[in-house]
Formats: C-alpha cells, sequence, structure tokens
C-alpha cells in the first residue's frame, strides 16, 4: 500500500512540473511572440496540467492587458513611447507635433 501512495506522490510532482513548465512556455509566448496568443486553440479533448498551466498564464496576461487599458498611465506610456527598456526618455517627436 505504501509503494502505491508513493507512485501518487511522485505523479502528482510529474502533473505538476508539466504545469509549471507550460506556465512558463506561455511566459515565453507572451514576451516573444504576443502577436500569437489570440490564434492559439487547444486542441479538442485535451485536459491535461500541461494546457491547463499554459490556459493559466495565458488568461492572467489578458486579464492585465483588460485592466491595463482603463489605465491612464498606461495610455500615456503608448502615447509618447516611454517603455520598460527606456522608462526615462520618451520617443523622439517631429518638430510638427512638438506645438
Amino acid at each position: 500500500m505504501g509503494n502505491q501512495e508513493n507512485k501518487t506522490d511522485k505523479e502528482q510532482l510529474e502533473l505538476s512540473a508539466l504545469y509549471k513548465r507550460a506556465y512558463n512556455d506561455a511566459e515565453l509566448v507572451i514576451n516573444q511572440f504576443p502577436d500569437i496568443i489570440n490564434q492559439l486553440e487547444r486542441p479538442k479533448g485535451e485536459q491535461s496540467d500541461y494546457t491547463k498551466g499554459f490556459e493559466d498564464r495565458i488568461n492572467e496576461h489578458r486579464k492585465v492587458q483588460e485592466l491595463m487599458k482603463d489605465n491612464p498611465y498606461q495610455r500615456m506610456n503608448q502615447r509618447y513611447g516611454i517603455s520598460k527598456e527606456n522608462p526615462e526618455k520618451p520617443k523622439d517627436i517631429g518638430k510638427d507635433d512638438r506645438n
């Protein structure tokens, strides 16, 4: 009986590892290929921990994006080109735009 319990615990750890891997893979997609997020589809009948981890991270990203739509600071950042890479300097604007 103890051996069977150990197997179940080991299976749970493996499933958890799959979930974490998928969550991290989704993070990579969000950061490197954000344009393809809306094109992704789940294979029919797929219910693995990997799929759950991937979908959970994508859903979190979508919620954050929705919240940011209503954030005036975020709109200002997009308008004036303030980015994570260069938060101090806005993007260059033409002479006509400075008035």
